[in-house]
């Protein structure tokens, strides 16, 4: 049964990829080595993952020195806080969709972002009240795509993996989520998220353990004869 329902946040709750894009080339733009990244590439290669970890990828092609990883990312953040505060809206089906769901189910956010970032999201959108709390890469010692953030998810309500549902867009998100053992809703970006899609796929897991239940206790009754 689910108790839990996980989101990420960034192409599942919030489209964010051009304010990530656009901030960390103007924070690179300013570097010494002056590296831009296309959107292409940053869709290909960089999203889902944090800063750090895609400064890593520049600096192990040798695009960027190490020395200014702390420099870069001081001002990405804050090009990104800027831009967050601009362009994130309310958005009623994602405030329908949480104010239906948190009437069962805990309703958490875990995201590759930093809380800054999350935090500005949740109160644009609304729906911090719905929510039980939310994990930040901030929270984690490995981002996606690690399972770690998923697992302490796990452990601080006390649920084994069967009895959560994530919903992710990016590559790294999903990887992250297969590998906790949970349930996977994979969308492609906010406009498909809607109440009915997770409805459904609830009610299909349901279904799926009632099978699994049913030929586990047929297969005893075949292995363990009856006295």
């Amino acid at each position: 049964m689910i108790k839990t329902i996980i989101f990420d946040l960034d192409g599942v709750l919030v489209e964010t990829k051009k304010i990530h894009f656009y901030a960390l080339n103007i924070a690179l733009g300013k570097s010494k080595s002056k590296k831009i990244i296309s959107y292409s590439e940053h869709l290909k290669r960089y999203d889902g993952l944090p800063t750090v970890e895609k400064l890593k990828i520049l600096c192990k092609e040798k695009k960027i020195s190490r020395s200014e990883f702390t420099k870069i990312i001081k001002l990405k953040n804050k090009v990104t806080t800027d831009l967050l505060r601009k362009n994130i809206h309310f958005n009623k089906n994602i405030y329908k969709i949480f104010s239906s769901l948190s009437k069962k189910y805990n309703l958490i956010v875990a995201s590759n972002a930093i809380s800054q970032t999350v935090e500005i999201c949740l109160k644009n959108l609304k729906i911090n009240k719905f929510i039980k709390f939310y994990l930040s890469n901030q929270d984690v010692d490995l981002p996606k795509p690690h399972p770690e953030i998923y697992l302490r998810v796990f452990l601080k309500l006390n649920n084994s993996p069967k009895e959560c549902l994530i919903l992710e867009d990016s590559y790294y998100g999903r990887e992250a989520a297969k590998d906790s053992g949970a349930h996977l809703i994979g969308i492609n970006n906010v406009n498909e998220l809607n109440l009915k899609l997770i409805k459904e796929s609830i009610n299909n897991i349901k279904f799926d353990m009632k099978i699994q239940s049913k030929w586990k206790d047929k297969k005893l009754n075949i292995l363990i004869p009856m006295a």
